[in-house]
């Protein structure tokens, strides 16, 4: 396997930085515990919205539910962003995960000519086989919001920590250049960001309801969803509502679940 380069923090920038644009300042590191905290850190001391940090390594990064998220040094995109939508209600925030969760998708698929699916809400599924490749994390830091992307981007089938797992070079990627697929992220998140706080956070006006449900893999699904608290609800996936929640028909009932964990049944 051919060495894997480190990230460059020049040649990002010059993807995504541009005057009046959204993104002002990249960091790169080469290892770090948590890009999430790092950012949160910043937005503690009242950073502005559109600090980027990125890293070659995470020694202690978690998914969805702290669960822990590993790939091997300069192996995938681990980055997080720091948001403050500000004039949008709060109520609205809740939005932010899917929208970055959505551009992501968008922009992987441009990028790399793969299909990119999402299961419900921000797990970033690839190929015909729909298998997991990465996904979205975000969490309040004061007044801001901060988000992070994890992708397999070169992990090979035997670096991957679950058999069901996949990666981008797996998948027959156009480019893996790490440098390129971050820039196409944060351009189409800078985009999608923007459309929402001009809607207010309106997800069905700016059209991010009709977006996301283009790319959720979830719907019309046979599935189980274990909400917080540990009760699994079964249920057809049968609509995202205007708030994000996923719409389930049970055998009795229609039931919205606000957060959970989703697995597809086969």
């Amino acid at each position: 396997m051919a060495e894997r380069e480190a990230l460059s923090s020049e040649r990002i920038r010059e993807h995504v930085i541009r005057e009046g644009g959204l993104w002002h300042t990249v960091r790169v590191l080469d290892q770090t515990g948590s890009t999430n905290e790092d950012v949160a850190a910043f937005a503690l001391r009242n950073e502005p919205e559109g600090l980027v940090t990125a890293a070659d390594f995470q020694t202690t990064g978690r998914g969805r539910f702290d669960r822990q998220w590993v790939s091997p040094p300069r192996a995938g995109l681990i980055f997080s962003m720091l948001l403050r939508p500000v004039d949008v209600p709060r109520s609205r925030w809740g939005w932010v995960p899917l929208l970055v969760g959505t551009s992501l998708a968008v922009a992987l698929s441009e990028a790399t000519e793969i299909e990119t699916r999402l299961k419900w809400p921000n797990d970033l599924l690839l190929g015909a086989r729909a298998r997991k490749a990465g996904g979205v994390r975000s969490e309040l830091a004061g007044d801001a919001i901060v988000v992070g992307v994890g992708v397999n981007v070169t992990t090979t089938m035997a670096e991957l920590p679950i058999a069901e797992a996949t990666s981008l070079e797996l998948e027959g990627a156009w480019t893996v250049d790490r440098d390129v697929l971050i820039g196409h992220v944060l351009n189409q998140v800078e985009h999608d960001y923007r459309n929402w706080r001009q809607c207010h956070g309106n997800a069905r006006t700016c059209g991010l309801v009709a977006a996301y449900r283009k790319r959720c893999a979830t719907l019309g699904k046979d599935v189980t969803v274990t909400v917080p608290g540990g009760e699994a609800i079964v249920g057809k996936a049968v609509d995202v509502d205007g708030s994000g929640g996923l719409v389930l028909q049970t055998d009795s009932d229609r039931v919205t679940v606000a957060a959970g964990d989703v697995e597809h049944v086969r």
